[in-house]
């Protein structure tokens, strides 16, 4: 590392850490938005989506329940509908999986 690139690091750390300093100082003027205020926006944020994606997340659990309900009922109602062609139908889904892992 030459002198030049030192000199270019320490004039960007202190062009840093005066606007560290421009930050604090604006956090410090009486009307000024204090950390705490800030930490309390940011919880009430966090909250706010958290909620939302607890809703949304609760939605999207329902309309699956609801589907997968749905699905069973007619799958209930088919069989009552033919229940021979059905034990035909799982007998026949067995043999296949049976030969598939006989392969094996």
């Amino acid at each position: 590392m030459t002198t030049a690139d030192s000199h270019t690091d320490i004039e960007a750390l202190r062009k840093e850490i005066d606007a560290l300093k421009a930050e604090l100082a604006q956090l410090r003027k009486p009307g000024g938005e204090t950390p705490q205020r800030l930490t309390e926006e940011l919880q009430e944020e966090l909250r706010q989506t958290l909620e939302n994606v607890r809703a949304k997340s609760q939605a999207a659990f329902d309309k699956a329940r609801t589907q997968g309900d749905k699905v069973i009922d007619d799958l209930e109602k088919r069989i009552q509908d033919r229940p021979l062609l059905s034990l035909l139908l799982m007998f026949l889904a067995g043999a296949v999986m049976a030969r598939l892992l006989e392969r094996r």
